[in-house]
């Protein structure tokens, strides 16, 4: 890790599995503090669980990014983090 990303915070969609868990754990294994967002809970709390072993910071937010409707309200990016 060479900390490129240190301080900052990155949202990534379909961060629970494919290229989506793997874009999430390279930007926290470049010192990211992560906020993942799928549909899938369980899929998002593996990716959650393998960053923080690594001594990664990572959040969830379950939500459907293809619809307005899909993000519960009041669990805003910017409310959840406040960093990015």
């Amino acid at each position: 890790m060479n900390g490129r990303f240190a301080g900052r915070g990155v949202i990534v969609t379909g961060g629970g599995r494919g290229i989506g868990q793997a874009t999430a754990r390279a930007f926290a294994a470049e010192g990211a503090d992560v906020l993942v967002l799928g549909r899938t809970v369980a899929d998002l709390e593996e990716t959650v669980a393998q960053i923080t072993a690594d001594g990664g910071q990572a959040w969830l937010l379950p939500c459907d990014v293809t619809s307005g409707r899909g993000r519960p309200p009041g669990t805003g990016c910017r409310r959840r983090c406040r960093r990015c």
